[in-house]
């Protein structure tokens, strides 16, 4: 079988987390097709502007990439029309401070900047994002991080379960907007470990 390595999937600029890679371009095909058809549960940690009305609940609505100063991005469309595609992704808020929230997502589907344009479109954009709302003097890249994947194996059926620490630039971020007992709550949940 010839070797050629591969990403499955990728990740937004700026963000961190876990990128799935095949080994060969058996792995990579199935993998690809695990991803098509959403049979990989995708979960990210962010931290959005404001605090959320609901403490869950799922976004459904539907991107179409278009481009502005040389940048491409995806807008919220209201239905769905030619260039657009669906988008859900389902939140829970993990804890709060004055300004922002900590957010865990679970993707159902996982389209280019569809975190980042959904909880903009809402009010909420992710902080540090340049892109759908504003640079931030506390991080030098958007606070998102693919923390979890779960996948069952292409080949062996086996249930993959892989999770990321958060980066210590993230974790610096919390240290400064989250006061100790509220960051003691934070390191305690099952995200986290």
């Amino acid at each position: 079988m010839k070797t050629i390595t591969g990403l499955a999937q990728r990740l937004d600029r700026g963000t961190s987390g876990i990128v799935i890679i095949g080994k060969h371009r058996k792995a990579l095909l199935a993998l690809y097709h695990l991803f098509k058809e959403q049979h990989v549960e995708k979960y990210y940690l962010a931290l959005v502007a404001g605090h959320l009305q609901e403490k869950s609940g799922t976004l459904h609505s539907f991107l179409k990439r278009t481009k502005e100063r040389f940048q491409h991005r995806m807008i919220v469309v209201e239905k769905k029309e030619e260039g657009a595609v669906e988008a859900e992704t389902s939140y829970r808020v993990l804890e709060h401070s004055s300004l922002y929230s900590l957010l865990e997502l679970h993707l159902k589907t996982g389209k280019m900047h569809q975190i980042r344009a959904q909880f903009a479109h809402i009010g909420h954009p992710i902080l540090g994002d340049s892109l759908y709302g504003d640079d931030s003097p506390l991080l030098k890249r958007q606070f998102l991080h693919a923390s979890r994947i779960c996948f069952e194996h292409p080949f062996t059926k086996k249930k993959i379960d892989v999770s990321a620490e958060m980066p210590e630039d993230l974790v610096k971020v919390l240290k400064k907007l989250f006061d100790e007992k509220d960051l003691n709550k934070i390191k305690s949940l099952e995200t986290f470990k």
